[in-house]
């Protein structure tokens, strides 16, 4: 579909006369398709991975820097196929350059590990302009020949980390878990995007969504809610209360007392403040007779 969009695109340019069917083809809708989500691997399984190559032997030994390297670096797989060594600074701090997509260079840090690991590969005798990367007949190393050694070695490793038998990883997986991790790590993202070389900034966002242990720490901080029935029950008792002051029966709500008797003394009191204006001895007075204060002209009044 993209290729029929581009060319009644350049059709529609040439041809005037056929600008209604092209823009009849150029508004066919595009398919949505569900996205899945980003494929990482995590450091154990990294580790796992890096343990199965035979470092005893030339090939095991090359396949395992080429793996370390992916991962320190984020590098896509053909510019680390094109990795030659006058472009890695092994004095400290160890650095490399890279270049990637339109010829764009970016510099690299690398782990001192890492820069032990490529200065292993170098002692072999080659040209400062040729490739590290080279299979047995000393020719360039190619990404199918990458990709069929890495399937044998994440077989191999599944019996460590059972949980890489789901994943589909292929070299640029390496790439996606090193942007994770620098995320976990709390790098910006926009030092990600500069390491990465990306151009969008948008592209670089996608890692800071993916890792879950980054999610599950967010969630830790969350105090969950409480369990479900008992907040009705409380706002429930608290709209009782609320009721029982405005009927007047505060003993009720409380517990001391029948809410009748309590509403007859609210209202004896209310009468004696009432009748004696407001005067402390009444209102002691009316205590001291159950609720019935005396009022002027009555018996024990002035």
């Amino acid at each position: 579909m993209a290729a029929l969009r581009a060319f009644f695109s350049f059709l529609a340019a040439r041809e005037p006369g056929n600008l209604a069917q092209c823009t009849a083809v150029l508004h066919i809708p595009t398919k949505r398709a569900a996205h899945r989500a980003l494929c990482y691997l995590d450091a154990r399984e990294v580790e796992a991975i890096l343990a199965q190559p035979d470092r005893t032997t030339l090939e095991g030994q090359r396949d395992h820097v080429l793996l370390a390297f992916l991962y320190n670096t984020g590098a896509r797989i053909q510019e680390a196929l094109d990795l030659c060594p006058s472009a890695i600074r092994f004095v400290a701090p160890a650095a490399v350059r890279l270049i990637g997509k339109g010829r764009k260079e970016r510099i690299c840090p690398l782990w001192p590990e890492t820069a032990q690991l490529l200065r292993s590969l170098e002692r072999q005798p080659r040209p400062p302009d040729a490739p590290l990367f080279v299979n047995r007949y000393g020719q360039p190393l190619r990404a199918s020949g990458v990709r069929f050694k890495l399937a044998q070695y994440v077989k191999s490793a599944t019996k460590i980390a059972t949980s890489l038998t789901n994943k589909d990883i292929s070299p640029h997986t390496f790439r996606h878990s090193a942007a994770v991790a620098l995320v976990a790590a709390g790098v910006d993202i926009a030092v990600i995007r500069s390491w990465f070389g990306h151009v969008s900034l948008d592209t670089t966002a996608h890692y800071a969504q993916a890792n879950l242990e980054t999610k599950r720490s967010a969630l830790e901080r969350v105090t969950p809610p409480a369990q479900r029935g008992r907040e009705p029950r409380r706002v429930s008792r608290r709209l009782h209360n609320l009721r029982g002051w405005s009927n007047g029966k505060q003993d009720e709500v409380f517990g001391r007392g029948p809410g009748a008797r309590g509403a007859a003394r609210l209202r004896a009191a209310a009468r004696a403040r009432f009748a004696v204006g407001g005067d402390p001895v009444g209102r002691r007075q009316a205590r001291v007779h159950g609720g019935d204060a005396p009022t002027m002209g009555s018996p024990g009044g002035t």
